[in-house]
């Protein structure tokens, strides 16, 4: 085998917590973690313990940070199902659907732990999602100055305005 290194063993770890908390089970936690080293031997014991702690279930969302624009922007994009089992690439695919509307600078999706976790914990618990967004500016405006061999000097303008006529259109 290959020699041991506390960082391929620490990569190891996080790895097989990583790959049981993305899906179903947010709240996984290393309870017991132990390498065993005989150099004269050559060998290593490894010990990793797993709590995966409750399957979580997604009651529903709720939405913060619209000012302008309207809830139903977000609510729209949800393709979470009530009741569909934690799925983090799931999040991470709607939290990019909504800086990709241009409503929105900034988009984080995150479960409510307002809450504790009961002791000792559930089979299973049902929590609801929180969509914290940051609106993009309403207006926006991009000059710039250029030169090219075939046209010569040029000067470009771009305005941007997210809410025209304010029905949340927008036009360029």
């Amino acid at each position: 085998g290959e020699a041991f290194t506390q960082s391929r063993w620490s990569g190891a770890k996080d790895a097989a917590l990583a790959a049981l908390s993305q899906r179903r089970f947010p709240f996984a936690r290393i309870v017991d973690s132990r390498a065993a080293i005989d150099s004269q031997a050559r060998t290593a014991q490894l010990t990793l313990e797993l709590d995966s702690g409750p399957l979580v279930r997604i009651r529903g969302m709720r939405v913060e940070g619209t000012n302008r624009y309207p809830v139903s922007i977000v609510t729209n994009l949800n393709t979470i199902d009530p009741g569909s089992e934690y799925d983090e690439a799931q999040i991470w695919t709607m939290q990019q659907k909504l800086v990709d509307t241009a409503y929105y600078a900034g988009a984080f999706i995150l479960l409510d732990r307002t809450t504790p976790l009961p002791q000792p914990a559930p089979e299973q618990i049902d929590l609801d999602l929180v969509a914290r967004v940051t609106e993009a500016p309403r207006h926006r405006v991009i000059t710039g100055a250029g030169v090219s061999s075939n046209n010569g000097p040029r000067i470009d303008t771009e305005y941007t305005n997210r809410d025209l006529f304010a029905t949340f259109w927008r036009a360029k």
